[in-house]
Formats: structure tokens, sequence, C-alpha cells
């Protein structure tokens, strides 16, 4: 805790400056993004690439996620990034939302 009573991170920054710091990077480059940067102006290529390579990079993923299991649910997807991931998953419910 800061003298502030405030969490701090282990470097002792504050945590509303890394916080901040996180934001800032994932406003800079949407997760995933990179991927596609050679397609920009072939969106549907755009977002395959970005499928393509995350899956491949994070192949644990499905099995992590679980998506077929949201079939009938109700999903809100926070942080949804490219997409990728809440494409898979409003696959199988029937509402998706994502912030």
């Amino acid at each position: 805790m800061s003298e502030r009573g405030r969490p701090t991170h282990q470097n002792s920054r504050p945590a509303t400056e890394l916080k901040w710091r996180v934001r800032e990077h994932w406003e800079r480059e949407v997760c995933g993004s990179r991927y596609g940067e050679n397609f920009l102006t072939d969106r549907r290529r755009f977002f395959a690439e970005i499928e393509r390579a995350r899956y491949h990079q994070d192949y644990m993923i499905f099995e992590f996620a679980r998506f077929e299991e949201a079939r009938g649910k109700r999903v809100l997807e926070v942080g949804l990034g490219a997409g990728t991931d809440f494409f898979q998953g409003s696959t199988a419910p029937p509402r998706t939302a994502a912030i």
C-alpha cells in the first residue's frame, strides 16, 4: 500500500499508473491485430489471419475457454479485443454481448 492507502505494484508504482500503461498498450494495439496487418484492405482476410495466428499460437484456448458450453446461455464478454474469441463463443449461444 502507498502512503495514501492506494494499492501499489511490486515495483512501488501506483496501481493506477500501471493500469493506465496497460490501457494505453491495448488501445495502441488491439490484441492479436498485428497478425492481420498485411491485409488491412481485405477485412475478411484480416480477421481470418488474426484467428489463424491466435489459435495456432494459443492452441489451448479451445480447451480452456470451452466455447461450446456457452450454448443456450446469455454471454457477456468483457475485453473484446479483435473479437476472435467472441466470434467463437457467439456461434454457440443465442445471445451474446461484448464491451
